[in-house]
């Protein structure tokens, strides 16, 4: 870890340029991390991308994997696809410390500046479930004595009432959040990125245009409460919002209980 700020990796984000921070993107699915960085890949030299999930739900596991492959080296990606955690789409929220203990020993064993995530927004089971992983897993390398990365998030979507919102982020007070515009180059790259993912063509196009990526550091959430109005994820699952929060809740004193 080479003493990034929280600001100075914001203003990397908004503006890139050598060097670049040591990154693990943490994401649910193939093609998350193309949806909140597609463009900014090519400037991670060295970057790990690490899928919670198998993305089964959207496609062949392995159909998923060589789509994200192909994205990847459009993105000029120069980094590491780490095998996935090995949760089932939309199955994440039911394998919170597992999968917990699974990520903890990836950011300990070869630490990372910065990790790239999902906010918990209330727009995906999978999605939140990450938040949670991640946020879980910077508390037990903190309980251990361990210097933890920076945690940013990215924009993806949320639900006001059944109508998606994509690429905003629920009000957090008193956090910054940078915006990096695309130029005609990379919105090319990022479109062609998107094109990779035929199992994914009729979820993708709620996230046209491809204007900018967004970016803020984690507030500290409440997982055990809604993170917005609402009661579902509106039509990515049938899950409600409160039984969710139920499985984060008794993840949490499951971890809680565990010797540091």
């Amino acid at each position: 870890m080479a003493g990034w700020t929280p600001d100075g990796l914001l203003d990397w984000l908004a503006a890139p340029a050598a060097p670049a921070p040591s990154t693990l993107v943490v994401v649910a699915h193939p093609d998350d991390e193309t949806i909140g960085a597609g463009a900014t890949l090519a400037d991670l030299a060295g970057c790990r991308v690490l899928h919670v999930t198998d993305g089964g739900l959207g496609g062949p596991p392995e159909e998923r994997r060589a789509e994200v492959t192909r994205a990847l080296a459009i993105a000029g990606f120069q980094g590491q696809l780490l095998p996935c955690l090995g949760a089932g789409d939309q199955e994440a929220a039911r394998r919170l410390v597992p999968l917990v203990h699974k990520l903890v020993p990836i950011l300990r064993d070869d630490p990372p500046d910065l990790v790239l995530t999902h906010p918990f927004e209330g727009g995906h089971p999978d999605h939140d479930a990450t938040a949670f992983i991640v946020s879980a897993a910077i508390c037990a390398l903190r309980r251990a004595g361990t210097v933890a990365p920076t945690v940013v998030e990215m924009t993806f979507y949320w639900w006001r009432d059944t109508q998606i919102v994509p690429y905003e982020f629920l009000p957090a007070e008193g956090h910054r959040v940078v915006t990096r515009s695309l130029n005609a180059e990379e919105h090319d790259r990022k479109t062609r990125m998107f094109g990779c993912f035929e199992t994914q063509r009729n979820v993708l196009p709620d996230f046209l245009p491809i204007e900018f990526e967004r970016f803020r550091v984690v507030p500290t959430y409440d997982f055990r409460t809604r993170p917005r109005d609402g009661d579902t994820f509106g039509k990515a699952s049938s899950m409600a919002l409160d039984a969710w929060c139920r499985l984060a809740s008794a993840a949490l004193d499951e971890l809680a209980a565990e010797p540091a």
